[in-house]
């Protein structure tokens, strides 16, 4: 009989067992998945309010039509003055020719001319010659709008490279004055200004 009583007792022990341990992954599973709901619900709210605050917490002040102008021309005469400076005299003078479309037709007139003196100069084939040219700082010393004329200073970053010599890198400044046709601004004059070393 006692046999009979220690095995009951084996069996309703292991029942026991089986029943915590069904128990404790019952419980542990819910317990794991209560916290990573509120998280989720946490990320949502925050990802609402990141979208709905910026416009109450920046104040942003529309630029005017004559500040838009002023720094369009000065991207303009930019632009400009880094292709102008740019050369090779493999491309047979291509950033003279791709700037005429942003020329007055004084400006034009003077490149056409200049792009001619300086092909009579090449003689055969010549070894590479290259100038790049980086803008590194530039300023708008004169903006008129109602009178149409602009004057910008455009401080260049200039690396000559050629198959002869070492590379050569220098600073030099261009001046590059603008004036209204119509709505467009076009550059009619720029003058360079000395090499810095």
């Amino acid at each position: 009989m006692n046999r009979r009583y220690i095995g009951i007792l084996f069996i309703v022990l292991g029942l026991l067992a089986i029943l915590l341990i069904i128990y404790f992954l019952f419980f542990f599973k819910n317990k794991k998945q209560e916290p990573a709901a509120p998280a989720a619900a946490t990320k949502t709210v925050a990802t609402s309010s990141i979208v709905v605050e910026p416009p109450k917490v920046f104040n942003l002040k529309p630029a005017t039509q004559e500040e838009l102008n002023e720094e369009g021309v000065l991207r303009l005469a930019t632009s400009f003055a880094e292709r102008f400076g740019s050369y090779s005299n493999h491309s047979n003078f291509q950033n003279m020719t791709d700037l005429e479309l942003f020329m007055t037709e004084r400006m034009k007139n003077w490149s056409i001319q200049y792009v001619k003196e300086l092909k009579l100069k090449q003689t055969g084939a010549v070894n590479y010659f290259g100038i790049t040219s980086k803008a590194i700082t530039k300023k708008m010393t004169t903006f008129d709008n109602a009178g149409g004329k602009a004057k910008a200073v455009i401080q260049l970053q200039r690396r000559e490279v050629g198959s002869g010599a070492a590379a050569a890198s220098y600073g030099q400044s261009l001046e590059i004055n603008l004036i209204k046709e119509g709505n467009a601004w076009k550059v009619d004059e720029a003058r360079w200004g000395n090499k810095q070393q």
